[in-house]
């Protein structure tokens, strides 16, 4: 069984040092998560170290994620504004690091809205088409015949415009939710 250490760092600009140093991030006291040792975390420019008990552990590039590995010491700063990095110790003593963009979203009632919202557009169109094409039908035939029309594309196309109005309602409830925002 692993053993899993999940600190997410709130990292800070203030703790970052010049071009020319290791970099340290954070410090981290997991004394209420497992014990009482002491985590830092440094960048040098090129790779992440993790400082446990005075012991300086390298993490190696498989084990960073790869938005991290990606990170140097003049977009770090950037990277740090709208991010966080979760750091990971497995059973072997190996620590990964991932990263987490923190994200806007929330808005409950913009989701609830949204989702209804794109539900219902769905149906409103399908069954605009679905009259029209009988309407049409009824002038250049039969009313019967245009009655008949509707009747077999409402049966016809029930199944499919259920699935579409589903996609289009978790799209709506997925941006009405990032629109709006926490709440």
């Amino acid at each position: 069984m692993k053993l899993r250490l999940y600190c997410l760092l709130s990292l800070s600009l203030g703790s970052l040092l010049n071009a020319n140093e290791s970099v340290q991030l954070a410090r981290i006291n997991k004394a209420a998560i497992l014990s009482a040792e002491k985590l830092s975390l440094y960048h040098d420019g090129e790779a992440f170290h993790v400082k446990q008990n005075g012991r300086l552990h390298a993490v190696p590039s498989y084990d960073t994620d790869e938005v991290l590995r990606k990170v140097n010491k003049n977009n770090l700063a950037a990277y740090l504004k709208a991010g966080l990095i979760r750091v990971n110790k497995t059973n072997n003593g190996e620590f990964v690091l991932r990263s987490h963009i923190k994200g806007l979203g929330g808005g409950v009632w913009g989701a609830w809205a949204g989702c209804w919202a794109g539900k219902f557009t769905v149906h409103l169109v399908s069954q605009g088409i679905i009259l029209g094409t009988g309407a049409v039908v009824s002038l250049v035939a039969t009313p019967a015949v245009g009655i008949a029309v509707v009747a077999a594309l409402e049966k016809t196309v029930a199944v499919p415009v259920e699935i579409m109005s589903n996609a289009a309602a978790i799209a709506g409830g997925i941006a009405g939710g990032t629109i709006t925002g926490p709440v």
